[in-house]
């Protein structure tokens, strides 16, 4: 985890997976969030376990047994897991505009199992291509819905 040893800043928005089967962390607030799987593939949201702050990030685990896997409403952050082969993520082709996704490879295998990120039938764009590809181990990637087309940072 992110530390700041200055005593006028604190870690902001700093989440972590410590292997044990849940996300900890922090927010501007110095509370302390925990998130546990429910072993479903879909983790319940952050819910503060002490002090301040509020934060409702939900996480999504998605591996190549789901795929394609059609993003949900509540959605909001995949953490994806391509070590038994390939994923394909389809966003949906509206949505509320300025909505922010995020994807990310979390076991290291986008290299040889690429992630796809489309929508069903391929007709709204990723800065102006049917379907964005991550091959890069461990990467991340966010995309917002501006009204008509997603676009990529």
């Amino acid at each position: 985890m992110a530390t700041n040893n200055s005593s006028n800043q604190k870690n902001q928005g700093v989440a972590y997976y410590n292997g044990t089967g849940s996300w900890s962390g922090v927010d501007a607030g110095t509370a302390t969030y925990v998130l546990t799987s429910n072993g479903t593939g879909v983790a319940p949201s952050f819910q503060p376990s002490s002090g301040g702050g509020s934060s409702n990030l939900v996480i999504t685990s998605v591996n190549a047994a789901a795929s394609p896997y059609t993003v949900l409403v509540g959605d909001q952050f995949l953490s994806i897991d391509c070590s038994g082969g390939s994923v394909t993520i389809r966003c949906p082709n509206t949505t509320t505009t300025g909505r922010v996704l995020y994807f990310k490879d979390k076991t290291g295998n986008a290299f040889t199992n690429n992630i796809t990120i489309t929508t069903p039938g391929g007709t709204v764009t990723f800065d102006g291509s049917t379907s964005y590809t991550m091959n890069v181990n461990f990467q991340v990637v966010q995309v917002v819905f501006d009204g008509s087309n997603y676009e990529v940072f």
